[in-house]
């Protein structure tokens, strides 16, 4: 599941906060991947894997991102977004 969280910092101002949330086959939340920004969600999640379909203005190789979750969850990965970096996103357990 992914989680966009929109706060306020003043009358003027909005953050916003996004994570991918890991629940059990009995829907309890184990953890979570804190990601940031909405556009570091993934776009879709097919055959256990959450891929990145999309590219974005800051992000334009992202697209190329596959998170594959068929032999568990990763502690850590990365996704690629320019020639010369990207994001790695860590594991939290907990809720």
């Amino acid at each position: 599941m992914t989680s966009i969280f929109v706060f306020s910092t003043s009358a003027d101002m909005c953050h916003v906060t996004s994570c991918i949330k890991i629940y059990n086959l009995k829907n309890e939340r184990i953890g979570y991947y804190y990601v940031g920004a909405e556009e570091s969600l993934p776009d879709a999640l097919k055959n256990n894997k959450l891929i990145y379909t999309e590219n974005t203005k800051e992000c334009p190789i992202r697209k190329k991102g596959v998170i594959d979750l068929n032999r568990g969850l990763p502690i850590e990965f990365f996704i690629p977004c320019t020639k010369n970096g990207g994001d790695i996103y860590s594991f939290q357990k907990g809720k």
